[in-house]
């Protein structure tokens, strides 16, 4: 017998039929799958073979899939943008508890902490200069910005005439910085003495 016949057949593998009645005393079991939120990047079907785009949002695949949509959906189609569990194929994951690594994720969560990182980047240079312009330091704009979005302060209030600005951009940037959320992103947050 090879060492494969020793082991219990996982998901994705047949049960082997023994030569003998009771050969292979298999019961029922529970077992361990990995599995990751994913969003639709297009239509798919639960049970489908899928990957994931350099975006980290599913997307159907026969080349190199690495999983499958969630069987159990039984409402028939994923619309994009919508949210479901991938499960990943038997024996792929690394590490698996409740925490488990996979090399395509690592690989697309890697491109994407950088491209986060590039764009605090370009939000920490954009508040500063907006900061500048407003006379403030970046953390002092922070601050401010916290403070209104909060309710407890209605506007940042100039000696002098407001620099041109767009409050979404500026609400944007805020967002990529500090991490909170701002709903209403065309709200005006500079007065000026005029």
């Amino acid at each position: 017998m090879s060492t494969q016949e020793h082991q219990n057949p996982t998901i994705g593998e047949l049960i082997p039929n023994g030569k003998e009645e009771n050969q292979y005393d298999f019961k029922r079991d529970a077992i361990h799958i990995a599995v990751i939120p994913l969003v639709a990047a297009e239509i798919l079907i639960p049970g489908q073979h899928i990957t994931i785009n350099d975006m980290g949002q599913a997307c159907g695949s026969v080349l190199a899939p690495i999983g499958i949509v969630d069987p159990y959906i039984m409402e028939g189609k994923i619309k994009p943008g919508q949210k479901f569990w991938m499960f990943l194929y038997p024996k792929t994951v690394t590490n698996l508890r409740h925490d488990w690594e996979h090399p395509v994720f690592k690989a697309v969560e890697e491109k994407i902490t950088n491209q986060v990182k590039i764009d605090k980047k370009a939000s920490e240079i954009y508040l500063i200069n907006f900061a500048g312009a407003l006379g403030l330091t970046c953390s002092n704009l922070i601050r401010r910005m916290t403070s209104i979005l909060g309710g407890e302060e209605d506007w940042i209030h100039l000696n002098f005439d407001i620099p041109d600005y767009d409050p979404v951009e500026a609400w944007m940037h805020f967002e990529i910085i500090t991490g909170l959320n701002v709903e209403n992103k065309n709200k005006n947050f500079i007065s000026c003495a005029c």
